[in-house]
């Protein structure tokens, strides 16, 4: 029995119920199985990930019965219940995602590819199908199975003597009887144009031949008539996963075999082992040619020596056979998705691979933007640095910067304490103007003022005297300690895990307000409102490219003096692994491309779910001096939170990249990150009134229910310096 088509009947259908009911009590249904309710659960839960997905939504008023497809199989006897054509496409090849995105599954159901020759060739059909890579397999050979093509073809002992083409199609048919199959009995001058156009029995026209026959006159036929109809081909030797490429689509001038063996062969019919002595020799010196003798693996050398002699035939592995399949697949995909895949040819040597041992990459993994300059060590001066200006130092390096950069340096000349930017560790495409370095210093500048107070000194703060000096700091006798201030500055932490939700009291409210003094302090008491929001805007800084490059350059994936370790993220369980892959850039660029990334939405959901405010501190104005104001403003507020037993996690992603907007910097987004920042901002002012100064800082406050790890920090000698600042 040759039949390889199967039998669809629509339940819906009346005539086609009739015919299944003829069907079922004809004898000729030997096995029934019907798993609809569960095929329609998975396909439920597929389009609702982590959540119930609804059947009845699919079914939409459809009565069960009348629902999918019964599929015949005539040459096993099995009817099958199926989702219909749609959704069971949908739902085999959900797990193509997202390294095939809806848009490209589409895309690849609308390519069709042709096969000649079904030994290496069912490897090629079957992984194509599996996989989804085309909505049309043409297949054609003219032989049947041997039980020494049983090395490398899947079949039963049952099959052989079963035409290839009709296996081929019965195998696919199985795991998906809707895909497009035609066949034909070989490729040869009668029928070349028809294998390449397709007609009304044969389906649409060839958009890639797959070129896996043993004749050498039908590879040349095959390529003189496709580059006639400009259609490409491609080939597998399985020699050392050797794959060709001729893009006769784009250069219809293209030489055959990119000029190795000229553009005709007459060597008679049949295999490379088939044929007089004569032609045995013509076709193995075309042959050699072809596969350029230099790049054949050394068993195949050496197989040409010995065929017709100890070996009758073209020698293939079944791991070979495998792997051509699978690389064969891959360049369809690229073909159809119109990814780079020019001519010529590249290997995928199996055996060689498989032998290197290379060093284990270190832990981050991929490549990742350099870390940001570590101060120098000081050098030593003729002036030693007094105790007090170390002391106050170590304490104002206990101070918050974005993305722990820490760009700050300090110097000690004639008594007073100067204080200056490191712009270079300071930079952030997010803040071009570095505003948010002298929010750093503010805060640098406030831990000294407490920590001079604790040694009964009032710290003078005259700010920039100079614009490349944040401030110059005396101190004299007559300040009040403050031993809850300074307990607080120690203890400081950001606070990233939920905490508990509780509501700000009266007094918690006011006391924040007033430490907010020269600056100015919005609090949201409805957090949840801001959750999208701030997590959307998350998302897009994890997948633009040069923010992701500046991102990932803060994060440290080993110990380290500075930046963001994973161990102080307080990360979810499972999460560190995925931030180490969303580390990777490809796989930035990839999730961006397929429009995803929603769950680098759900740290800052998360997050915000156990606040109990969100905070939104803004300076009077752009000048430097406010910015370092905000900074003393937003110490104060901090150490307030601490004293309160509120934990204060900065979340500023969302209020810098809005700012973008509106100059230069926002030239880094594209249209569509554009519209939906405009998008969050609108509707961020609609929650967070907008101030009449810059926003400086977005904060979450929650219960404080377990202690931080602690940031790093630079040596303090590497920040301070004997002597005035180069200025």
């Amino acid at each position: 029995m040759s039949a390889w088509r199967p039998e669809i009947f629509d339940p819906a259908d009346a005539e086609d119920r009739r015919r299944l009911g003829e069907l079922r009590s004809s004898g000729r249904v030997w096995e029934t199985s019907d798993t609809l309710r569960a095929q329609l659960r998975d396909l439920a839960k597929s389009r609702c990930p982590g959540g119930n997905g609804d059947v009845d939504a699919i079914l939409a008023g459809v009565p069960l019965a009348e629902y999918g497809r019964w599929v015949h199989y005539p040459w096993s006897g099995r009817l099958v219940r199926l989702l219909p054509p749609g959704p069971f496409r949908e739902l085999r090849l959900d797990r193509n995602r997202p390294k095939v995105s809806h848009a490209e599954m589409a895309r690849l159901a609308g390519f069709t590819v042709g096969i000649a020759g079904l030994s290496v060739g069912n490897a090629v059909a079957l992984t194509l199908a599996l996989e989804g890579a085309a909505g049309h397999l043409r297949l054609a050979d003219f032989d049947t199975l041997e039980l020494s093509n049983m090395n490398r073809i899947r079949a039963g002992v049952h099959d052989i003597g079963q035409a290839k083409t009709v296996l081929a199609a019965r195998q696919i048919a199985e795991f998906d009887p809707y895909l497009g199959i035609s066949v034909l009995d070989g490729i040869g001058p009668e029928n070349v144009d028809e294998f390449l156009l397709g007609g009304p029995e044969l389906g649409p026209p060839l958009d890639a031949v797959i070129d896996e026959c043993d004749s050498l006159n039908v590879k040349f036929l095959l390529r003189h008539r496709a580059r006639a109809h400009r259609r490409p081909v491609l080939m597998e030797t399985s020699d050392r996963g050797m794959l060709d490429v001729e893009r006769f689509d784009l250069e219809p001038d293209r030489p055959l075999f990119h000029g190795m063996t000229g553009d005709t062969a007459d060597v008679g019919d049949g295999g490379f082992g088939v044929g007089d002595d004569a032609a045995k020799a013509r076709k193995a010196a075309i042959a050699l040619r072809l596969l350029d003798e230099a790049m054949i693996s050394t068993n195949l050398a050496a197989s040409f020596v010995e065929m017709g002699s100890t070996i009758s035939s073209w020698p293939q592995l079944a791991s070979d056979v495998v792997l051509g399949g699978a690389s064969m697949t891959a360049a369809v995909r690229a073909l159809a998705l119109g990814a780079p895949m020019p001519s010529g040819r590249r290997y995928l040597d199996l055996e060689t691979k498989v032998r290197e041992v290379r060093p284990a990459s270190p832990v981050q993994g991929s490549a990742r933007p350099a870390r940001r300059p570590l101060p120098g060590q000081a050098t030593a001066s003729p002036t030693p640095v007094p105790e007090l200006a170390r002391y106050l130092v170590e304490h104002a390096v206990l101070a918050p910067s974005g993305g722990n950069a820490q760009p700050w340096h300090f110097y000690w000349d004639d008594d007073r304490l100067w204080v200056a930017p490191d712009r270079v560790r300071g930079q952030n495409a997010m803040d071009p103007d570095g505003r948010a370095v002298n929010l750093a210093l503010g805060a640098a500048v406030e831990n000294i003022v407490i920590a001079a107070a604790a040694r009964g000194l009032t710290a003078v703060v005259e700010p920039f005297p100079y614009p490349d000096v944040a401030a110059v700091i005396t101190t004299e006798p007559g300040a009040t300690p403050s031993d809850e201030a300074m307990a607080a500055l120690l203890r400081r932490r950001t606070h990233r895990t939920p905490g508990t939700r509780s509501s700000l009291t009266l007094e918690e409210i006011s006391e924040l307000t007033a430490a907010a003094s020269g600056a100015r302090l919005d609090l949201c008491l409805r957090p949840d409102e801001l959750a999208g929001i701030v997590g959307a805007c998350d998302r897009i800084r994890f997948l633009n490219p040069d923010l992701h490059r500046e991102l990932v350059g803060e994060l440290r994936f080993t110990p380290a003096a500075d930046g963001i370790t994973l161990d102080t993220l307080a990360l979810p369980p499972g999460f560190a692994e995925a931030i180490r892959l969303i580390a990777r850039p490809d796989v930035a660029a990839r999730l961006r491309h397929l429009g995803g990334g929603a769950r680098l939405e759900e740290g800052a959901r998360d997050a915000i779910a156990g606040a109990s405010a969100m905070g939104l501190l803004s300076v009077r104005s752009d000048s430097p001096a406010d910015w370092l104001a905000g900074g003393r403003a937003m110490q104060r507020i901090w150490l307030r939170a601490e004293q309160s037993g509120l934990g204060l996690h900065p979340m500023t992603t969302a209020i810098y990249m809005f700012g973008m907007l509106d100059g230069p910097a926002a030239e880094i987004f594209t249209a569509t990150e554009s519209a939906e920042l405009h998008e969050l901002r609108a509707r961020f002012h609609e929650v967070m009134p907008k101030p009449d100064g810059p926003m400086a800082l977005l904060f979450r406050l929650a219960r404080i229910t377990t202690p931080a790890a602690p940031s790093s920090r630079v040596p303090t000698d590497s920040v301070l310096t004997a002597g005035r600042p180069p200025f």
